[in-house]
């Protein structure tokens, strides 16, 4: 982790905003920008063709594919570079955020607040399930990228204060939180909450993480699926886990 360089390449990208027509007309996603000259400063390895897909970086061997959201989505993408090459899922997460309203047709900022919405750390398993297949596999890896980002929406929505369902333009990273990978079964060891029992139901699992009961369900299914937990039965309706002794 390089906090230092990714402000340095968030400032390059904000003075290219600022070049462009305004922050209204957005097209350009900023934080997959940021990224990929985060992870590979030579842009001649950035949007690399191999097979029938595009690689969001590629060299020696090494493929990295950013991916802001619904993973599943690249999953055959994925397999299909798996075959030849290693992997790095790179899944950015906005930890803190502010969001700035503008006037959809002057593009000037109208408010700006901080974000009261929380990430919680299992949403990254949920969003996993998309790719549970590959989770474990000697080629592939997950990087955890936790930023402070600016999101830049157009007041253009419906309601009084036109915010409902208004559209999102950016989000334009601040810092570099933290990073993480998810490369191996002991790496998925965090997500199983400190005051959490041996023997415990889905229920148990949602209080402890503090997370919503699908989310839990999802992170469930994934840490059975790669050897962390067992469903021993269930316990009324609620499915019944234990954690599993392999270290």
């Amino acid at each position: 982790m390089d906090k230092e360089r990714f402000l340095e390449i968030c400032a390059i990208h904000r003075n290219q905003i600022r070049e462009r027509i305004g922050i209204g007309m957005l097209g350009e996603k900023t934080v997959h920008a940021v990224l990929k000259d985060y992870f590979e400063e030579n842009r001649i390895f950035h949007e690399v063709k191999i097979g029938k897909y595009y690689a969001d970086i590629a060299k020696d061997g090494d493929i990295f594919e950013i991916q802001t959201r619904d993973l599943y989505r690249i999953s055959s993408k994925i397999s299909t570079f798996l075959v030849e090459n290693r992997v790095t899922v790179v899944y950015p997460i906005a930890i803190f955020k502010r969001i700035f309203w503008m006037d959809p047709e002057t593009g000037e900022c109208i408010s700006n607040r901080k974000s009261s919405k929380k990430r919680n750390e299992w949403e990254v398993l949920s969003e996993l399930y998309g790719l549970r297949d590959f989770l474990l596999h000697e080629n592939f890896r997950v990087c955890v990228v936790l930023l402070e980002v600016n999101e830049y929406r157009a007041q253009d929505g419906y309601g009084k204060n036109k915010k409902k369902r208004a559209t999102k333009l950016d989000s334009v990273p601040v810092s570099l939180q933290d990073e993480f990978y998810l490369e191996t079964k002991e790496d998925y060891l965090r997500f199983l909450p400190q005051n959490l029992p041996n023997i415990f139901t889905s229920s148990d699992f949602c209080q402890a993480a503090k997370c919503k009961l699908f989310i839990a369900q999802r992170a469930l299914n994934i840490l059975t699926k790669i050897g962390i937990l067992r469903m021993i039965g269930k316990e009324g309706r609620k499915n019944k886990y234990e954690i599993l002794n392999f270290l």
